[in-house]
């Protein structure tokens, strides 16, 4: 196990150094001062696996932890959607802020997004402030919005949905977002307002939910709007 940790860290060949850190885990002998070497590595995918090996040590992330952090800038699009998917097994707060800094430093890359939307049910609400004041948020809070739904976290729904309505002016992205949202609660054949209903929301519930049976209104109008069908809500 000796020579394996030093394989892992000081071979030259960078195949050698990530079979070295695959055997250790192979072994149930990998261990966080193995692991942080590696998540330093010079070479990408030694860094990705380096990653995605975490995933079984998070009892010990307060040894690794900032160093799996800070790869939210790496410049291996493979390791930003490795650590995108690792995340999503992390219990801890900055995981979702780290989540919401990847999704809003690459809007348009699909395979990101695509692995920060697998993680984000667990980190909904640690993103949301990120995601928030970005100036992407109209392409970035719809699928957020949609992955809180499904998640049937009610609270971050509404957090989301009051951010969605704060503009000032009606823009287009607001309506679809909205339409994603109906959309999401479609998939889940759920009232808004079962929290309520079932006795688990708090007390200003009621408000909340005269509030968003509101905004529900309006969100299937930009269904209407947005696929050419639907009646008017206040018909």
């Amino acid at each position: 196990v000796t020579a394996l940790k030093e394989l892992s860290v000081a071979a030259k060949n960078p195949k050698v150094r990530l079979q070295a850190l695959c055997t250790l885990d192979g072994l149930n002998a990998l261990t966080p001062d193995a692991l942080l070497p590696a998540l330093r590595d010079s070479h990408p995918e030694v860094r990705q696996h380096a990653v995605r090996l975490a995933e079984a040590q998070f009892a010990n992330a307060q040894q690794f932890g900032e160093a799996l952090l800070a790869l939210v800038n790496d410049p291996s699009p493979r390791v930003r959607q490795q650590l995108a998917f690792t995340l999503g097994e992390w219990k801890d707060p900055r995981a979702g802020r780290v989540l919401a800094e990847l999704f809003v430093n690459a809007p348009d890359d699909a395979h990101l997004r695509t692995a920060v939307m697998t993680s984000a049910g667990p980190h909904v609400d640690a993103m949301l402030p990120v995601v928030a004041t970005s100036p992407q948020r109209s392409k970035l809070l719809e699928p957020l919005l949609a992955q809180a739904s499904a998640s049937g976290k009610d609270d971050a729904v509404l957090a989301i949905l009051s951010v969605v309505m704060k503009s000032a002016e009606t823009e287009p992205w607001q309506f679809t977002a909205l339409a994603g949202f109906l959309d999401a609660l479609d998939r889940r054949s759920r009232s808004i307002c079962v929290a309520r209903d079932s006795g688990t929301a708090p007390s200003n519930a009621s408000r909340r939910c005269s509030r968003i049976r509101r905004v529900r209104c309006i969100a299937a109008r930009s269904r209407t709007v947005t696929r050419g069908s639907g009646s008017d809500c206040w018909a």
